[in-house]
């Protein structure tokens, strides 16, 4: 779903700068916190970083909601998942993995889809109108078993639709089941 959609902004794989020789094409999981990364225009920035040399702009609206691209130098911070626009840049790798900016969201994403299925499961099946149990003299009887012995489903919660009862004729309110 969404989480996936989410993690999938992040590249598969990088380019890192050795000390010695030409840059490599490496996997997500071989980059370490200090690697010296190229970030080439068009490319999506591999984890989080600063920016040691060079300079571009940024589209940061995945994650920001910036819509404008963000100009990057050396200092600046770059987030996993952004997509450089123009210009090249080097960064080192601060946050990898789950500690990047990206897995944060993706976590948090997560959390909360949880709690509202947590909270969504303890909601009844339905919603369910009661009339009110009256003895012959027409005064209000308090017993459970007969109030519940009158309830009517009218509304659905599973399905969204108007059951069996009819909600414009609650006299006594509606019950949670």
């Amino acid at each position: 779903g969404a989480i996936r959609a989410l993690l999938d902004l992040a590249p598969k794989t990088a380019w890192r700068v050795p000390q010695n020789g030409t840059d490599e094409e490496i996997s997500l999981d071989q980059i370490a916190v200090g690697d010296l990364l190229r970030v080439r225009p068009g490319d999506k920035v591999p984890v989080d970083g600063t920016v040691v040399e060079g300079r571009s702009t940024v589209d940061e609206s995945m994650v920001t909601g910036e819509s404008l691209p963000v100009t990057k130098s050396v200092g600046d911070t770059v987030i996993a998942g952004t997509i450089n626009q123009s210009g090249s840049f080097i960064m080192r790798a601060d946050k990898i993995g789950r500690d990047t900016m990206l897995a944060a969201i993706a976590r948090i994403f997560d959390e909360t889809e949880q709690k509202c299925r947590n909270v969504v499961a303890q909601l009844p099946d339905g919603v369910y109108e009661a009339e009110a149990a009256l003895d012959d003299d027409g005064v209000r009887k308090d017993s459970t078993v007969e109030n519940l012995a009158k309830l009517k489903p009218f509304f659905d919660r599973k399905y969204g639709n108007v059951t069996a009862g009819n909600s414009s004729q609650v006299t006594d309110g509606a019950a949670w089941l």
